[in-house]
């Protein structure tokens, strides 16, 4: 339904929700979510093609469904996450508050977590040209090496 739901495991209802990636029907899909292990926030894709950036402490004392907070993105400026076609793949770095997404057109997006060079703000830092199919899978490596496979029949190998 394109809302993301945050649950502590010691509760049995969630204690924040986001209409993360709804549609303007109300219908959508959260297709992929990845934790950032440094900067304690949650990045999620979609089937809007919009990519999200979470952080608990951003929660509103707003009651919502099921009497978890109702959240909002760190950066309301929704439009900096647009990927332009549905996300099939998302991971992080593990050492860096850095995510990489996949989409439908073949790109591998590279998404900028804490905002470092936007004010603060998460924000898409650039694309690569990565595959003519859908970029279905990327992994991100300790030692700094992104792998991306698409629909193509190809792997690619990105250094970052």
């Amino acid at each position: 339904d394109g809302v993301v739901r945050f649950w502590d495991d010691r509760q049995s209802l969630p204690v924040a929700r986001v209409d993360a990636h709804r549609t303007m029907t109300n219908r959508g899909a959260v297709s992929e979510i990845a934790q950032c292990v440094l900067g304690k926030r949650v990045v999620t894709a979609g089937a809007d093609g919009r990519v999200a950036v979470h952080d608990l402490r951003f929660a509103r004392s707003v009651t919502g469904e099921g009497g978890s907070d109702v959240m909002e993105p760190v950066s309301k400026r929704k439009s900096a996450f647009s990927l332009g076609d549905f996300a099939y793949s998302l991971c992080v770095a593990p050492n860096a508050d850095v995510a990489f997404i996949g989409d439908g057109s073949g790109n591998v997006h590279v998404l900028d977590v804490n905002g470092f060079n936007s004010g603060g703000a998460p924000s898409v830092a650039f694309g690569l040209g990565a595959h003519r199919g859908a970029a279905r899978a990327v992994v991100a490596g300790k030692d700094g090496r992104l792998f991306s496979a698409g629909d193509d029949g190809f792997v690619a190998s990105y250094a970052f």
